[in-house]
């Protein structure tokens, strides 16, 4: 009770945490300069993680048709971010005969997309599914670095077990049970397949044969990823999305190739 009094501002320390915060709200500002609506929103998820900006009714639609998974900054994004800096940093490298010739240049260019990566975790706010992308796509990377072949279950299993070790309460998380399971999925159909060396429309090549072999294989990895989560996403939100595999083979495309990329 009494007069209001003012007082000098306090002194906010020097965290990491607090210099990406206002980053954060630094690019949010600039999008908001150029977009407007559901388009600065989805701009803002993409380079900051931050879904507030992006209306409840479209957010509520992404949902219904199964791409929630757009909307929260996991292993597409990440690897996505890795994909492009490191055929950008590779095809530079190339550029240069000295450094090509000399240098094991696919190296750097897999060192500089960890550095990427690693970044943009930090700047999306490291939320459990970006933790669980960086860790997997980290050793991926590492593997490339040493020469290792990485895409496997002791991946996940090694991504697992860091996340549970610093943060275990994350067990019983949503989004660590649906970013899991999807990403386990996913992994032992490829594990299974490569094992049998069965490949789509095998000896038949040409662009038209890589186009319809891209976009089958993408529907059906949209097809394992629904079906691993849906125990998850019955339980939690009593929620299936039966659009999942239309919708993904024609939204991920699209986000990989133009969304992410600018």
């Amino acid at each position: 009770m009494g007069k209001v009094q003012v007082s000098d501002p306090e002194v906010s320390p020097k965290k990491p945490s607090l210099w990406f915060a206002q980053f954060r709200r630094d690019i949010q500002a600039e999008v908001k300069k150029t977009l407007e609506g559901d388009r600065a929103g989805l701009a803002i998820i993409f380079l900051t993680g931050d879904k507030s900006s992006l209306g409840s009714e479209s957010a509520e639609a992404i949902r219904a048709v199964g791409l929630a998974h757009l909307l929260a900054i996991s292993g597409l994004h990440v690897s996505l971010v890795a994909g492009i800096v490191f055929f950008l940093s590779r095809a530079l490298f190339a550029l240069v005969p000295m450094l090509a010739l000399r240098f094991p240049v696919k190296k750097w260019a897999a060192g500089l997309s960890l550095i990427s990566i690693f970044f943009y975790t930090l700047l999306v706010g490291a939320p459990v599914p970006t933790r669980r992308a960086l860790m997997m796509a980290g050793v991926a990377l590492l593997g490339v670095m040493l020469d290792r072949i990485t895409l496997s279950l002791r991946t996940v299993a090694l991504a697992a077990l860091v996340i549970l070790l610093v943060w275990p309460q994350m067990l019983l998380h949503p989004s660590f049970q649906l970013s899991f399971a999807a990403v386990l999925g996913l992994v032992s159909v490829h594990e299974g397949l490569r094992r049998r060396g069965w490949r789509l429309f095998s000896g038949r090549e040409g662009w038209f044969w890589q186009a319809l072999r891209y976009i089958v294989e993408l529907a059906g990895m949209s097809f394992v990823a629904a079906v691993a989560t849906l125990p998850f996403g019955l339980y939690h939100f009593q929620e299936a999305g039966i659009y999942g595999m239309l919708a993904n083979t024609l939204a991920i495309p699209l986000t990989g190739f133009w969304l992410m990329p600018v």
